[in-house]
This record gives structure tokens, C-alpha cells and sequence, in this order.
């Protein structure tokens, strides 16, 4: 079924039916057509495009705004995306022409080099009785709230009764 869909696809049939509105049909006339994307794990030009792309300084720690989206939705809580769901997100923008679209791999790299710069690290640690926790780095988690400009100026510091 994929295959006769890729090839359906690919037809370069410009049939209208009499229930669609010509007015609002796409100009894809001058524009290649890249049957090859259809096929797993095809890479679009756009997508090598957006790995030697320029950083853009607006949109610090990532390179640019299309990889900052992409980041921010693969991460979002309780709606966490699989890495499957991400290769079909970045298809279906690579099918729709969309330019620097960042790469599978350019996005683990970046997610990768914000996790060891700015993420919070879980310390291992093991029961009396053997059983293995995890407990998040306090001082780091204390770090980033004082550096965080919206957090803050809510903090407020307590003198501390040394005991003399």
C-alpha cells in the first residue's frame, strides 16, 4: 500500500476534480519534484541545508528558529514525541518544501549539547537495602533559578543563624 501511495504520489497528474476550488490550488509550477523524498528515510536538500545554516543570535542556544521549535515540541510535557513521530514531522516538512529544516541528527546533537550545558543531572545513588534511586543535583537546580531573570527577583534571601 505505501508503495502504490508513493507512486500515486509521485504522478504528476494535474487532475482537478469538479468539488475542488482552482483558485486555492498551490503554484508548484518551476518548482522540482523529488519523487525520492517519499521513500523511508529520505533526507530533502533543505535538510543538509539547515546543518552548514549560519547561527542566528536571536534564537540562542539554538541555531535558528526552525530547530528551536522542533526542539521545544519534541520536549514538551506530557506530550513527548518519539523519535519515530519526529522523522515523520520532519518528512511532512520536507515534503512541504519547507527551507532549513534541521536534520534527526542536527536536533540529537543540539539536544545533546543543551543537556550537558544547561540540564540538570540526575545523581545515582543506592539504598541500605540495595535498592537504586535517582535524585536530581541540588546545587544545580539552585544554580538555574538564580540565574533565571523571571525567577529571580522572587527569591528572597534569608540570613542565616550561625549559631553564635
Amino acid at each position: 500500500m505505501a508503495s502504490s501511495l508513493a507512486a500515486w504520489l509521485a504522478t504528476s497528474d494535474n487532475v482537478i476534480s469538479s468539488d475542488e476550488d482552482v483558485s486555492n490550488s498551490p503554484n508548484v509550477e518551476g518548482k522540482e519534484y523529488c519523487p525520492e523524498l517519499l521513500q523511508p528515510g529520505a533526507t530533502c536538500s533543505s535538510q543538509c541545508a539547515g546543518d552548514a545554516a549560519p547561527a542566528n543570535p536571536a534564537w540562542f542556544p539554538w541555531p535558528d528558529k526552525q530547530t528551536c521549535i522542533l526542539n521545544i515540541l519534541w520536549h514538551l510535557l506530557h506530550l513527548l514525541f518519539s523519535d519515530v513521530q519526529l522523522q515523520v514531522i520532519l518528512w511532512g516538512l520536507a515534503i512541504l518544501r519547507v527551507d532549513n529544516v534541521p536534520s534527526m541528527k542536527m536536533l540529537k546533537d543540539i539536544d545533546n549539547s543543551l543537556q550537558a550545558q544547561y540540564g540538570i543531572p540526575s545523581v545515582h545513588y543506592q539504598g541500605a537495602l540495595g535498592h537504586i534511586y535517582y535524585v536530581n543535583h541540588l546545587p544545580s537546580i539552585i544554580t538555574q533559578e538564580m540565574v533565571n531573570p523571571c525567577i529571580h527577583p522572587h527569591i528572597h534571601h534569608y540570613p542565616e543563624d550561625a549559631g553564635g
